[in-house]
């Protein structure tokens, strides 16, 4: 037996009808209150019957009632008011300060015992889905309800990482949303190094320069550290010259060149293309990142996203080495990647912060419009019988395994809830 489990039991009042305390007193439950995850006692704001008085107030749950002592409840005020103290062995009577006994309620035959069993076997499975076999007898409606639960409680989390950054940016939203932007276009490989470049240059020059995307190319090679001297032709030249006289004019800081990896990558994704493309975008904008906020129709919006490399490169995957001519455009696909982790959580973040509904409305249309993704979490939950409609779904079900899953929190699942109640 644990804690957890009485939680469970209490929280959903899985107990049996009648109750009585340890003295005999009929206990019903009007509200179990709100459960505390911080300091102090287990439950706030319950209201339960204990004989004929009805009472409202806090409740502490422990499996063996001298636990409290344990726990050094008896040496903290806080614990001095709890209205009854939920157990599931009553091992020992608690007094209050005055001396008065606590009530206790002893739950060790209150409740069906095939409900722990149940609840272990889940929590003690190997398997790191640990409801596998029983995922197919889960109801639509569940999944449907927990689902649309797990992909706000991701967009929740993915907008906490954004204010996060926010409290180092003095709350300069478009800073952010500059320095997330960027990062999308390092992918995982150079992530640190393109979200590190737009922090060099800022958004507040790149607004200046938008409407030129020379300039903007020649602020971000330039700053990147990835053209030298030694490098001739118009276009590095024009990249050298101008980024030289902005350097100057703005006190700009270089990136190192070392940071950038080019190892066992395509050469489509090297950070050059990556940093060009990013360029078009901001020049299809005119730095105006509103306007990526805006769109109601997500066609419109991977139209803006949808950029192409300069003209050099078409015959270049890297400063001086020229290769066969090749477009060089970012992919559909990228483009939604682009959408789903990046510009999603910023406008999600920027409805939180504005209070205007209307933008967390229209991330959760655009997840809809999104293909699922495929990975490895995704596909296993396939193989299980759980199939993913869209991105919305997919996000989902991330979510359930990275917060739930792998974690064993079966008794805060949804999943495992129905499961083990039945």
């Amino acid at each position: 037996m644990n804690e957890e489990f009485l939680y469970y039991l209490w929280t959903y009042k899985l107990m049996n009808n009648k109750l009585k305390t340890t003295t005999g007193s009929d206990v019903i439950i009007h509200s179990p209150g709100q459960r505390n995850y911080d300091a102090g006692p287990d439950f706030f704001n319950a209201i339960i019957d204990i004989g004929p008085t009805k009472w409202a107030g806090n409740i502490e749950i422990h499996v063996n009632a001298s636990d409290w002592f344990k726990h050094n409840h008896d040496r903290d005020n806080n614990y001095d008011n709890i209205i009854i103290h939920i157990v599931y062995n009553n091992d020992v009577s608690i007094k209050r300060k005055s001396g008065d006994i606590i009530p206790a309620l002893e739950l060790k035959n209150q409740f069906q015992k095939q409900f722990f069993k149940l609840y272990s076997k889940l929590v003690l499975s190997i398997d790191d889905i640990s409801c596998s076999g029983e995922l197919q007898n889960i109801k639509t409606i569940t999944k449907i309800q927990w689902f649309e639960r797990l992909a706000f409680d991701r967009l929740q989390n993915k907008s906490q990482k954004v204010q996060e950054l926010l409290n180092t940016t003095n709350g300069d939203f478009f800073e952010v949303a500059l320095q997330k932007i960027a990062r999308s276009f390092g992918y995982s490989v150079n992530a640190d190094a393109m979200e590190q470049l737009a922090k060099s240059i800022g958004h507040k020059i790149i607004l200046k320069h938008s409407t030129n995307r020379l300039q903007l190319e020649s602020l971000f090679f330039g700053a990147s550290g990835l053209i030298n001297n030694t490098q001739n032709g118009k276009y590095p030249t024009f990249i050298k010259t101008e980024y030289k006289y902005l350097k100057s004019k703005y006190k700009i800081k270089n990136s190192s060149n070392k940071v950038w990896k080019f190892m066992r990558m395509r050469p489509a994704n090297f950070p050059t293309i990556r940093i060009s493309q990013m360029s078009g975008v901001l020049y299809n904008i005119s730095g105006d990142l509103t306007q990526l906020f805006e769109l109601d129709d997500i066609n419109k919006l991977r139209k803006l996203l949808s950029s192409k490399a300069s003209k050099y490169w078409e015959t270049h995957y890297r400063f001086g080495n020229e290769v066969s001519s090749r477009v060089k455009k970012i992919g559909p696909t990228t483009i939604d990647i682009i959408i789903l982790n990046t510009i999603i959580p910023l406008v999600f973040s920027y409805g939180k912060i504005t209070g205007k509904q209307v933008y967390i409305d229209r991330v959760i249309n655009w997840s809809s419009k999104i293909k699922p993704e495929n990975n490895k979490i995704t596909r296993k939950f396939k193989s299980l019988g759980v199939d993913t409609d869209n991105a919305l779904d997919s996000q989902a079900i991330i979510e359930l395994y990275n917060s739930y899953c792998k974690e064993k929190q079966c008794l805060k699942c949804m999943f495992g809830q129905k499961i083990i109640s039945g």
